[in-house]
Parts: C-alpha cells; sequence; structure tokens
C-alpha cells in the first residue's frame, strides 16, 4: 500500500563547520506497508517503513537524483551506468564519465584508484534488501538540485 507523498516540514542540517548557517532541506516522505512473521511465527502483523528523499545533483555538470536520507549509513547512494539490475534500469543513473570532478576511489578511505588496482566495495544491508557499490568522489550539491538555493561541497 502506498501513502500519498506529503511534503515535511524542513529539516535543518548543518553540512559542516564551514556552513555560514544550516541549509534547510525540503523532504517528501514515502512510507511502505509490509508484512511481517510474529514473534511465535503463526501469524503476519503490518511493518510500516518510512523514507525520506529531497533532491541532490552530482559532478560537474550536475546530474539530479532524487535520494533517500539514509541516516543508518551515512552515505548517499546512487545508481550509477555499471547496474545492470532490474531495480536501476528505472532510476537514472550517474555516469562518472560524464563528470569532470568525479574520482574513482580504491578504498573507504579516499585512496584514489591506480590504473589496474583492484577497489574495494560496500554492502549496506536495509530492512527491504541490500545493495552493494563502489566509492566516487564527486561535487555534491544538497537541497534544490542544481539551483543557486543548494549547497554544494
Amino acid at each position: 500500500m502506498k501513502v500519498p507523498e506529503r511534503i515535511l516540514a524542513g529539516l535543518a542540517l548543518l553540512l559542516d563547520a564551514a556552513a555560514e548557517e544550516p541549509l534547510t532541506i525540503k523532504l517528501k516522505e514515502y512510507m511502505s506497508l509490509y508484512e511481517r512473521s510474529t514473534q511465535d511465527g503463526k501469524g503476519h502483523m503490518p511493518l510500516h517503513v518510512s523514507e525520506y528523499y529531497g533532491s541532490i545533483a552530482m559532478g560537474s555538470p550536475p546530474q539530479e537524483f532524487d535520494v533517500v536520507f539514509d541516516t543508518g549509513s551515512g552515505n548517499i547512494v546512487v545508481p550509477t551506468l555499471k547496474c545492470a539490475d532490474e531495480a536501476c534500469e528505472d532510476h537514472h543513473r550517474f555516469s562518472s564519465g560524464a563528470s569532470r570532478t568525479a574520482v574513482q576511489l580504491a578504498l573507504e578511505d579516499g585512496t584514489l584508484l591506480e590504473p589496474g588496482q583492484d577497489r574495494d566495495t560496500t554492502t549496506i544491508t536495509y530492512g527491504t534488501g541490500k545493495l552493494t557499490g563502489e566509492y566516487i568522489r564527486d561535487r555534491l550539491c544538497l537541497g534544490q538540485g542544481s539551483t543557486p538555493q543548494a549547497m554544494c561541497l
């Protein structure tokens, strides 16, 4: 069951010490209803899951996405052109090759990827599934995508 989206009150985020004032990002809420087994395994009960998403832009020139702001992992996850999974086919995918500022990373710690070098991947598990991805560092604009009201890092 899908509940119609509704604009939530803005969420104020202080992005870093360099920010002069907090940036308010308007988020939308998407609610899903799943069924889960009861503790005794004899029945089912509803599980309500809320996801809060908003707009970002990545790269130069900017590529815009609606993303879930996942407070659990702290990562910003977008599908890339490498993703051939059915879940990715229905979404806009990030092209790091089209971005002048994209940097391929070998490791989570920011180590640059050298030609022919293996790269680290990460897997994030959610209540409804999991995803595996690579690390890329690029210009990120939060807020209203690539508009002047966005804060870019």
